[in-house]
């Protein structure tokens, strides 16, 4: 079930969140995402640093990774809705 919170949507699904493996040493774990988000948090670690992840070749993992958590919860509902 979504529910609307002021102009945001509640969805209890998965909330993907990215960082990247050099900054994991220097990150706590939930990057402070775990108090803006309601539902479970999703951690992905990808390779190279912060500013690696937008820029080629890391950001085709980014792009995929993104793609995946994108594909899964849209499945997801589309299943809870029939």
């Amino acid at each position: 079930m979504i529910e609307r919170t002021s102009n945001y949507l509640y969805c209890p699904c998965k909330v993907p969140a990215f960082k990247s493996r050099i900054s994991v040493a220097s990150c706590t774990g939930d990057m402070g995402w775990r108090g803006l988000v309601k539902g479970p948090l999703d951690i992905h670690v990808l390779p190279g640093d912060h500013y690696s992840l937008i820029k080629d070749p890391e950001v085709q993992r980014l792009v995929k990774e993104l793609s995946t958590c994108i594909d899964r919860a849209l499945s997801k509902h589309a299943v809870e809705a029939v």
